[in-house]
């Protein structure tokens, strides 16, 4: 058995897709490598954990939701901000966003500016349709701040489920 704290890389080819209960997509490498240490909601334990990655990578975590089976649930914990929810609403399977519980502390350390640099993310986000989500989307326009996935860890923010639909 591997150690949790370890990632393991594997070619798409070698997995068994009807064998997969869930999947969760993290956006950020280091909180994938950190995924342990959130305190996610314990039906996510047995999940099946992906790094989305960027370029290359990106591209081959999409093939593998677009093969996955219609059974398998598909969450993605990104970046709460415009960028990161453009992500799993772009994504071609996203059943479940994994969203923080905001207080004070969390919004204290988001960013106005980087939230302010993701203007085209935000355009898509106001046309998209997001179901279940455009709560999640409302509040962002509502705080204006972005809150990064390490944010998240550091103050051991609570990770809810949105569904999408």
């Amino acid at each position: 058995m591997l150690n949790s704290e370890l990632s393991l890389r594997v070619p798409l080819a070698s997995l068994d897709l009807e064998s997969i209960g869930q999947i969760v997509l993290v956006e950020n490498l280091d909180s994938f490598d950190d995924w342990y240490a959130y305190p996610a909601p314990a039906e996510l334990a047995d999940s099946l954990v992906l790094y989305r990655g960027h370029g290359g990578l990106a591209r081959g975590a999409r093939r593998l939701l677009a093969a996955l089976p219609e059974t398998v649930r598909v969450t993605v914990f990104p970046d709460w901000d415009p960028a990161g929810l453009f992500i799993a609403q772009t994504l071609p399977r996203a059943d479940v966003l994994l969203a923080p519980e905001l207080d004070e502390a969390l919004l204290a350390l988001g960013s106005r500016k980087h939230f302010d640099r993701q203007h085209l993310a935000a355009r898509h986000l106001d046309s998209a349709g997001l179901g279940g989500w455009q709560s999640v989307w409302e509040a962002m326009k509502a705080h204006r701040v972005s809150i990064k996935q390490q944010h998240m860890l550091a103050l051991g923010a609570v990770l809810r489920q949105v569904p999408r639909r």
